[in-house]
C-alpha cells in the first residue's frame, strides 16, 4: 500500500481530498441558491418579458422589451467583427524568421474554432450569455470516446472479405453470398455484409457552458481564470456517455444517486415550458446505461501529495467517488464578461444596465394604457332609485349586446359617467425620455443606421459622426471579448493541438492546402488583437487599402513598392471585404505560375508595359523617316552606278580613239622619218608639226581621264552620305527617338523641308 511522507495511506488521501473537493463546491460562486444564481434568473425573466407580479386583475399587463432589444441589437454588432475576421487574435512571432510559422500557426487555431468546431453557434452563444448574465464560459478540451459506426457493403470479392477480417478494429456481423455475371471474368462469387466499426476518436471540443454549470473558487477576483485555485465543471451525464469517455461500467452501476441539485432554481428558470423537464429520465425510473450522474470536472490546487505546497490537479469526481486524480497546469475553462469589474470575478451583464428602464417604461406605458382604457371605456355612476327592482338596468347595462337600457324616471340626474383627465400627451413625453437612456448606457443606437429622417436631416459627416460615437461602446465591448476571452481562447486550442495531435494534417488555409505539424510548434503566449477599440472596421480598413493601393500604384514607377507588396495590400482588401481567399481573385507574386505555352511551372514575371500613344506615333514616324532615307539612298546608288558605267563606257571609248590615233601617229611617224632620210631639212619641220599635234591630243586625253576621275570621287561621296542617312533610320527604329535630342515637326513642314 502506498503511504506518503507523513504515514498516511493513498485511500485516506482520497478521502481528505474528497472533502476538501466538497467544501470548495459548496462554497463556490455561481453555486445554486446563490445572489448571482438569483440575479441570472431574474435577468432570464426580464430578457423574456415575463411579468413582474404586482400586475392586477382589469389593469394593463403589458411589458416592454428594452433588455430585449439591448442585447438582440449588441449581438449583430459584436458577431460580424468574428465571424468577418478570423484573424481578430494573431499569434506575436518570436523574431523575424518565425513569421510565416506564427501566421499558420493562426491560421490553424481559427480553423479549428471556426470549421472543426460549429465556430458561428459558438460565438453566437457565448455572445449571448456574457450579455444576459455577468460571465459567460466556454470548455476547450479533448474529447477521446469510442465510436461505433455500422456499414453494410455489396459486391466484395473474397479478397476484400479477408481484408475486413484481419482489422482488428472491424466486426463482419452479417455475411451473404451469391453469385453474379461479371464482364471479362464470368460466373463470380460475391459477398454482401454488414460491418461494425469501433475505433477511438480525438476531437479538439469547444463547449458553450451554462454560468450555473461553471463553479469558481469564492476567494476568486479576477474575470480571466488563469492561475485561479478552484475551476469546476459541473454536469449530468449518463452512464453510456462515461463509458464511451473509458469510466468502467461496473464503477458506475455501483454509485448511489445524487440528485440534490437537479431542481435548483436557476435550472427551473432555464426551462419554464412544461416540456422542458430535467427530470424526465429519473420519473421514467430508467436504470442502467440510461442512468444519470453528477459529474464534477474540475482543476484544483491541493496538497494532495502533502509536501507543503499545492500542486495544479486536474480532479473527475462522479456521484461522491474520485475517479480521475492527476498533476496537470491545464484549465480548459474561459469566462468572459460584457461589462468588467476591477477585483471581481463577477462582472456586469448589459441587462444590468437596462433592467431598471424596462421596469420605469413599463410602469409608466401601463399607466398610459389605463387612461387610454378609461376613457374609451367609461365607468358609470347610477342612482338607486333609477334602477328597476329585479336588477334588469344593471344586468342590460353590463351587457354589452343589449339594444337598451330601461329604468325609472330620465336618465339625466340618475346616470352619471365617469370623468378621466387625458395623461397620455404628458406620459409619450416621459416615454420617450426613457426611450433614449438605454443608448446613453449600451451604446445601442439601431435609429442610427435605420431612421430615414436621421439620414435625410443630416450631412454624411454628421452622419457618420454620430454613428461612430454610438458605437463606441460597441467597439469596447469588442474589444474586451479578443482580449479577456478570444485571447485565452486561442491559447487553449494551440495547447491542445501541440499536446494531442502528433500526426501531420492538410486543411484548406486562406484558398491553399497546406500541411501542418503541431507537435513540432513551440509554445506560444504572446497575441495581439486586430478588433474592437483602437481598429478601424471593416469598411473603413477597405477605404483606407484602396487609398494604399492607389499610391502603390504610382510608387511602382519610382521603384518605391513592389508587386509582393501590392498583392499584400489585395490580401487584406480581400479580407476585409470577407470575400475568402485573395488566391482565388489575384496571382501571388512570390508563387510560379504555368507557362502559357509549355504549361511548366515558371516565376512569375511582370508583363512588358505597353507603349503609350506618344511613343507609337514617335516610332511610326521614324519609321516613315528611316523608309525615305532609305529610298534616297537606293535612289543615289543606282544614279551612281548608272554614272559609273557611263563613264566606263565613255572612258573606254576613248581608249579606243586615242588607240587608233596612236597607231595612226606611228605610222605617220614612220612615214616621216623616211622621208626625213630623204629629204631632212623638209622632214625636219614636218616632223615637228606632227610632234607637236601628238601632244595635243596626249594632253586632251589626260584631261579626259583627270574629268572621270573628278566624277567618280563625286559618286563616291554621294553614296557615303546616303549611307550614313540609312544607318542612322536603322538606329532610329531599333532604339526609339530621345525626346531631349529630336522634335517631330508637323509632317507637312516637314515634307516641304525635306524637299
Amino acid at each position: 500500500m502506498v503511504t506518503t511522507r507523513k504515514g498516511q495511506d493513498e485511500h485516506s488521501r482520497e478521502e481528505w481530498l474528497k472533502n476538501f473537493v466538497s467544501n470548495k463546491i459548496e462554497n463556490a460562486l455561481n453555486n445554486e441558491d446563490g445572489t448571482v444564481s438569483d440575479l441570472r434568473s431574474y435577468n432570464f425573466d426580464r430578457y423574456y418579458g415575463k411579468q413582474y407580479g404586482n400586475e392586477r386583475e382589469g389593469f394593463s399587463k403589458f411589458t416592454t422589451r428594452e433588455v430585449f432589444e439591448a442585447v438582440e441589437w449588441a449581438m449583430p454588432s459584436v458577431l460580424r467583427v468574428f465571424t468577418s475576421n478570423q484573424n481578430a487574435v494573431e499569434f506575436i512571432p518570436h523574431n523575424e524568421e518565425d513569421e510565416e510559422q506564427a501566421q499558420q500557426e493562426t491560421d490553424v487555431a481559427n480553423y479549428y474554432i471556426h470549421t472543426e468546431n460549429n465556430g458561428f453557434l459558438l460565438l453566437h452563444n457565448w455572445t449571448k450569455d456574457l450579455l444576459m448574465f455577468p460571465n459567460g464560459y466556454v470548455k476547450a478540451h479533448v474529447e477521446e470516446k469510442d465510436v461505433v459506426k455500422f456499414d453494410r457493403f455489396r459486391g466484395l470479392t473474397l479478397l476484400d472479405l479477408n481484408r475486413f477480417s484481419e482489422d482488428p478494429n472491424i466486426e463482419i456481423q452479417e455475411s451473404d453470398e451469391y453469385n453474379q455475371f461479371v464482364e471479362g471474368f464470368g460466373e463470380q462469387t460475391l459477398y454482401a455484409v454488414k460491418i461494425k466499426h469501433s475505433a477511438k476518436e480525438c476531437k479538439i471540443r469547444i463547449d458553450n457552458m451554462p454560468p450555473d454549470e461553471v463553479l469558481v473558487d469564492s476567494n476568486w477576483t479576477s474575470v480571466e481564470l488563469e492561475g485561479c485555485p478552484f475551476v469546476c465543471h459541473r454536469v449530468r451525464k449518463s452512464i453510456s456517455d462515461l463509458v464511451k469517455e473509458g469510466y468502467d461500467y461496473d464503477e458506475l452501476c455501483a454509485l448511489g444517486d445524487t440528485d440534490d441539485n437537479t431542481w435548483n432554481d436557476e435550472r427551473v428558470t432555464r426551462l419554464f415550458y412544461e416540456e422542458e423537464n430535467p427530470d424526465a429520465d429519473d420519473e421514467a425510473g430508467e436504470d442502467g446505461a440510461s442512468r444519470m450522474l453528477w459529474v464534477h470536472d474540475m482543476t484544483i490546487e491541493a496538497d494532495f501529495d502533502d509536501d507543503g505546497v499545492a500542486e495544479r490537479r486536474h480532479v473527475v469526481m462522479i456521484g461522491d467517488e474520485l475517479f480521475d486524480n492527476e498533476e496537470d497546469d491545464y484549465e480548459p475553462v474561459v469566462a468572459c464578461a460584457s461589462i468588467v469589474i476591477p477585483h471581481k470575478h463577477i462582472a456586469m451583464s448589459y441587462i444590468e444596465a437596462v433592467q431598471d428602464l424596462q421596469l420605469i417604461a413599463t410602469t409608466v406605458t401601463r399607466q398610459m394604457l389605463d387612461n387610454i382604457y378609461a376613457q374609451t371605456n367609461k365607468r358609470h355612476f347610477f342612482n338607486e332609485d333609477w334602477l328597476l327592482e329585479d336588477n334588469s338596468t344593471m344586468d342590460d347595462y353590463l351587457d354589452a349586446r343589449s339594444d337598451a337600457i330601461i329604468g325609472r324616471g330620465p336618465i339625466v340626474g340618475n346616470v352619471q359617467p365617469e370623468i378621466t383627465q387625458p395623461i397620455t400627451g404628458e406620459l409619450l413625453t416621459v416615454i420617450e425620455h426613457i426611450k433614449q437612456q438605454p443608448k446613453m448606457r449600451t451604446g445601442v443606437a439601431p435609429e442610427l443606421s435605420l431612421d430615414p429622417t436621421t439620414l435625410q436631416q443630416s450631412t454624411m459627416g454628421a452622419f457618420m459622426g454620430a454613428l461612430d460615437q454610438a458605437s463606441q461602446r460597441l467597439d469596447m465591448l469588442v474589444r474586451i471579448i479578443a482580449e479577456v476571452g478570444y485571447k485565452s481562447l486561442m491559447g487553449k486550442v494551440h495547447t491542445l493541438l501541440r499536446q494531442f495531435i502528433n500526426e501531420p494534417q492538410d486543411v484548406k488555409l486562406r484558398g491553399n492546402w497546406v500541411q501542418f505539424d503541431p507537435s513540432t510548434w513551440q509554445a506560444r503566449t504572446k497575441m495581439t488583437t486586430h478588433v474592437g477599440l483602437g481598429f478601424n472596421t471593416n469598411q473603413q480598413k477597405l477605404q483606407l487599402l484602396m487609398s494604399v493601393l492607389g499610391l502603390q500604384k504610382e510608387a511602382l514607377t519610382h521603384n518605391m513598392s513592389s508587386p509582393e507588396k501590392i498583392y499584400s495590400t489585395l490580401e487584406k482588401m480581400v479580407e476585409s471585404a470577407n470575400l475568402g481567399a485573395a488566391s482565388t481573385y489575384f496571382t501571388d507574386p512570390s508563387e510560379p505560375v504555368p507557362n502559357p505555352q509549355t504549361g511548366e511551372m515558371m516565376p512569375w514575371q511582370p508583363p512588358q508595359p505597353a507603349p503609350d500613344a506618344q511613343m507609337i506615333l514617335a516610332q511610326a514616324q521614324a519609321q516613315a523617316l528611316g523608309a525615305e532615307q532609305q529610298r534616297k539612298a537606293q535612289e543615289a546608288q543606282h544614279n551612281m552606278a548608272q554614272d559609273m558605267q557611263k563613264m566606263q563606257s565613255e572612258m573606254q571609248k576613248m581608249q579606243e580613239q586615242f588607240s587608233i590615233e596612236r597607231d595612226r601617229l606611228q605610222l605617220s611617224r614612220d612615214e616621216f622619218q623616211a622621208k626625213y632620210d630623204i629629204d631632212s631639212a623638209t622632214g625636219i619641220a614636218s616632223i615637228r608639226k606632227t610632234y607637236a599635234e601628238v601632244g595635243h591630243v596626249e594632253a586632251q586625253t589626260v584631261k579626259a581621264f583627270a574629268d572621270a576621275g573628278q566624277a567618280t570621287a563625286s559618286s563616291r561621296k554621294t553614296a557615303i552620305e546616303a549611307s550614313d542617312e540609312m544607318r542612322e533610320a536603322q538606329d532610329i527604329i531599333e532604339n526609339g527617338i530621345d525626346d531631349d535630342d529630336y522634335e517631330f515637326e508637323d509632317s507637312t513642314e516637314a515634307g516641304e523641308e525635306r524637299e
